[in-house]
């Protein structure tokens, strides 16, 4: 049977920082738009929620037309 070395005992506690620390992030990201967002109409944000996925969508099937092509 193997023993595991230190470096490999670590990795659970190394990837559950690393995943509180995204978190984090994200968190904050999160909090810093909703305050940037918080002064524009529903409207507004939905106009925007709008052109973003349609340049998405056109970006990926230009992406796609060009793989078959």
């Amino acid at each position: 049977m193997k023993t595991q070395t230190n470096t490999e005992k670590d990795h659970p506690v190394t990837f559950f920082k690393l995943s509180m620390r995204l978190l984090l992030f994200q968190r904050r990201l999160a909090d810093y738009l909703n305050i940037k967002c918080g002064s524009l109409s529903s409207r507004a944000v939905l106009a925007l929620l709008i052109t973003f996925s349609a340049a998405v969508s056109a970006y990926l099937l230009r992406l796609i037309i060009n793989a078959i092509t």
